[in-house]
């Protein structure tokens, strides 16, 4: 059995007694390696960690990083051999790789999803006569989360839709936290979501208590319900903020099921998406209609969501709902004079064709104002206040050509009107 011990000499060394004999480690190779790896796993947090948290990394990576070259400096001053300094060298960047690599291993782990919400072994008692009502919509988190966008990611890797290294893995977090950075560290999409919610609650009879959620995380749409029937509630209608029925609003809606509330005498009812509302599309209409001073001379890029080949093969209602409301609208505009030529739909992501090559077609074609819809998007996202921007900024377009960028529906009175509709048809 071997055994570690301290030798009084200098440098200091660690030496291990095995069956061969005494093998003598200097501490300075173990602090040398020991400081790079540490720098190597705070460049990774650095990269990843919330603002709060980057000065805190940012300190321990450069004490570490410090540590370590100090260490190879003294490496270099007590053995005085060119061939023992490439040693360290090699060491001290094999080190870091290894800090770099084991960090972002974790933060593959950090993507596996959560337990199901289950129902609280509390037994319901209370009863209420007011109905609650929770309004939700697929958003992406108010300020950015690492553990948001590991799962994120760890859904594109389990839909094969993309694959990422080690090495790159932290640079997408990044990328993440820079979106959110150039909006003032805050999605737009969970103010207005309560607004909307807010508007609702004055457009609702009867109804005691509104509550907004989402599809994950603590303000899940099934943690909502479940706070809702453990209150007393007997009844509770969920209103679906979308166009169409997504995979994380069918998740959502699946797990709000999977509570098995009406065995607790819980009613639970889920309106329908609002894509094939008359009242939405005249509403996008007119909202067009305002901006466009040209008719003629005016193209409108009706601008839809879209979803991966993977997810549409299981979801393709969504497609379908899509497509159905942007056509309407594309027909309602031919019908109020803008050319038909001069009305294309495109898409955020996944699908073609884009919204860069969209503007340049558009631009191509003559239209001297180009007019960008969120034509699926019922609430500003990154995508929409950021995104879009970016992308006609790519297109490098003509100076000559304006281009005005709508905001999402958001609180519009009719889209409330619409929603308010669809809850009294639940009651």
């Amino acid at each position: 059995m071997g055994y570690v011990s301290v030798n009084n000499a200098s440098p200091m060394r660690v030496s291990s007694r095995t069956s061969e004999g005494v093998i003598e480690i200097p501490w300075s190779w173990v602090l040398l390696v020991a400081g790079a790896f540490v720098t190597g796993a705070s460049c990774v947090a650095i990269l990843v960690v919330k603002r709060q948290l980057e000065i805190l990394a940012a300190i321990v990576g450069v004490a570490s990083f410090a540590f370590s070259i100090y260490t190879l400096a003294s490496l270099a001053r007590t053995y005085e051999r060119v061939d023992v300094a490439v040693y360290a060298v090699a060491f001290m960047l094999a080190a870091a790789a290894g800090g770099w690599a084991l960090a972002a291993s974790v933060l593959e782990r950090a993507g596996e999803r959560a337990e199901s919400v289950t129902l609280a072994p509390q037994t319901i008692e209370a009863e209420r006569e007011g109905v609650a009502v929770v309004l939700f919509a697929d958003i992406e988190r108010a300020e950015y989360d690492p553990i948001d966008t590991a799962r994120a990611l760890s859904d594109l890797t389990d839909d094969d839709l993309v694959s990422v290294s080690l090495a790159t893995l932290p640079f997408l977090f990044f990328a993440q936290k820079a979106r959110y950075r150039a909006l003032g560290g805050r999605s737009p999409a969970h103010a207005e979501l309560r607004t909307v919610a807010d508007r609702l609650s004055h457009s609702l009879k009867g109804v005691e208590r509104i509550e907004y959620a989402t599809c994950e995380g603590e303000s899940s749409l099934a943690s909502r319900v479940q706070s809702l029937a453990l209150a007393g509630f007997k009844t509770i209608v969920a209103a679906e903020l979308a166009v169409g029925d997504s995979r994380d609003l069918a998740d959502a809606k699946r797990q709000t099921d999977a509570l098995r509330l009406q065995d607790h005498g819980v009613r639970v009812a889920f309106t329908s998406p609002i894509g094939a509302s008359e009242r939405i599309v005249s509403m996008l209409v007119q909202r067009i209609l305002r901006v466009t001073e040209d008719a003629a001379g005016t193209g409108v890029i009706l601008l839809g969501q879209g979803q991966p080949e993977t997810l549409a093969r299981l979801h393709p209602d969504f497609d379908i709902q899509e497509n159905a409301l942007l056509s309407r609208v594309r027909m309602q505009l031919t019908d109020a004079g803008v050319a038909e030529d001069n009305v294309h739909i495109a898409w955020a992501e996944w699908r073609a064709p884009d919204l860069i090559n969209t503007v340049r077609h558009l631009a191509a074609l003559g239209c001297r104002r180009i007019v960008v819809v969120p034509g699926t998007f019922p609430l500003d996202t990154i995508t929409t206040r950021l995104d879009t921007e970016l992308a006609v900024h790519q297109a490098r377009i003509d100076s000559s050509v304006t281009v005005v960028t709508l905001p999402a529906w958001s609180d519009d009175p009719r889209l409330v009107a619409e929603l308010a509709e669809r809850v009294d048809g639940e009651l």
